[in-house]
Order: structure tokens, then C-alpha cells, then sequence
């Protein structure tokens, strides 16, 4: 097996590639120029978000203020570099890291995806892996391997595949790796420990100042209104790491 399949499509959102892919954009046009003090929206250079994990009927349209946020243009500067005025050769070596707490899985730690794996399904088309980034962190030891079932049974990480794999469409015609897209990288994150989470913080700390990598936390907690949004002060990546292990104990 090759491929993680979308287990939770057609019962926590709609397994109907077009109608999904309706449903998302509208969410994202739907959210405003400005929110309170943070202008404009997108926010330049913005590409660390947290975003909700609930069924999309609850957290859907919530989750667009957090994507609507990020800033993708050097992924567009990519697929419409007359636009931007960028020169046609440039690649960006862009990838996405995706952390969620595990609800079924105990973990004392992280936990990658099987080796075997290489894309994770969408009902808008597939996602690759980046399986070279995947293979450098396998190569710590410090992370388990999650067995395919526990996978395709976690919700936390699959409820944000649509809204990625949606943003990839617009900003290219394919998320292949000639497009300048590495993959996808998706930690599952357990009941870790204070010392573990400076560890996990350290060893994802290159990545995360590479301005070209995204980060996405998932997370359940969403405002009643998204205008509740608010601008975050920076937070060590050790504390999300630590935030997403509680949350895990909290079984949420």
C-alpha cells in the first residue's frame, strides 16, 4: 500500500471532489480583507498557522481564516511568474509540515508515516509525501512509525489534506514535484515530555526557519466567530509540540 486513503470523507466533509472544492473556496472568499488589528490578509510572510480539526460543518468555514492567512506567493510566483515578475526558472523547494495530536494511537513520541507510503488521498486528487525529509528524520530514531491503520483512523491530520491539497491546485495545475512542491510531511504527535518536546523542537527547527517550508498545526479549539481571531505572539515550536501532547492526554 502506497497510499493513505481520505477514511473520513463522506462523514466529517463531503466526498464529492467539485462540491468540496466549491465549498473551500468559498469559505476562503468569505474571509475579509482585515481581521481586528492584522492587515492585510494574507499576511506577508506569514506561512505558521493553527487551524481546527473538527468535522467541516463545525470548523470548516473557521479553518479558511487560518489558510486565507498564510502567504503563498512564492508558491504563485511558481505557476504565474509573468504576474509576479519572477523569473521562469526559479524553483522553490517547497514543502508542507502538518503536526496533529494522536486520538487513537498511544505514542510517548512522534510518529511518521510508514516508509511504503507515498502520497495521502484527497477527494480533490492526491498529496505527495516528501519522502527524502521524511527518510532524514526517520533517520534520527527519535520518531515511531505509524502503522497504517492508526493513520487512516486519525482525524487530526486528514481534516486539513482538502484545504492543502485545495491551495496547491490554485497555485499550480498539479502538486507533482516538478512544479517546485517537495511533499508533505505529517507528524503525529504523542504524549510527549518536556525534555522530548525541546528535542522534537530542535530537530525541526532548520526546517522551520527555511522561509520556504510551511507549517500547520492542527488543533480542535476554533472561535464561535472567526472574527475573534487574533495576532499570536511567536511561540517556540517546542511549546506547540508540547500544546498538541496535552491535548492528546485530554483525548480531544
Amino acid at each position: 500500500m502506497t497510499t493513505r486513503e481520505a477514511s473520513h470523507a463522506g462523514s466529517w466533509y463531503t466526498d464529492d471532489g467539485p462540491t468540496l472544492s466549491k465549498q473551500l473556496q468559498s469559505w476562503l472568499d468569505a474571509v475579509p480583507s482585515s481581521i481586528n488589528d492584522i492587515s492585510p490578509i494574507p499576511q506577508p510572510g506569514a506561512r505558521i498557522i493553527i487551524a481546527p480539526h473538527a468535522g467541516y460543518s463545525y470548523s470548516g468555514p473557521a479553518a479558511a481564516y487560518a489558510y486565507k492567512s498564510l502567504d503563498l506567493s512564492k508558491w504563485y510566483a511558481t505557476a504565474h511568474s509573468s504576474v509576479l515578475r519572477t523569473s521562469t526558472n526559479t524553483t522553490f523547494s517547497k514543502r508542507i509540515f502538518l503536526l496533529g495530536p494522536s486520538h487513537h494511537l498511544y505514542l510517548p513520541t512522534c510518529a511518521l508515516p510508514l516508509p511504503s507510503l507515498k502520497t495521502y488521498s484527497t477527494p480533490l486528487g492526491p498529496i505527495p509525501l516528501d519522502t527524502s525529509t521524511l527518510s532524514t528524520l526517520r533517520s534520527t530514531n527519535e520518531f515511531s512509525a505509524l502503522p497504517l491503520d492508526a493513520d487512516e483512523a486519525e482525524h487530526s491530520l486528514e481534516m486539513h489534506l482538502p484545504y492543502i491539497r485545495h491551495l496547491l491546485s490554485l497555485s499550480s495545475p498539479s502538486s507533482s514535484t516538478k512544479d517546485g512542491f517537495k511533499g508533505l510531511i505529517p507528524i503525529l504527535i504523542g504524549s510527549t515530555t518536556p525534555s522530548s518536546e525541546r528535542k522534537y523542537g530542535n530537530l525541526l527547527a532548520p526546517y522551520l526557519s527555511d522561509p520556504e517550508n510551511i507549517f500547520i498545526t492542527s488543533h480542535p479549539e476554533y472561535p464561535s466567530t472567526p472574527k475573534r481571531t487574533k495576532r499570536l505572539p511567536p511561540i517556540p515550536l517546542s511549546t506547540i509540540v508540547s500544546a498538541l501532547s496535552i491535548e492528546r492526554a485530554w483525548g480531544r
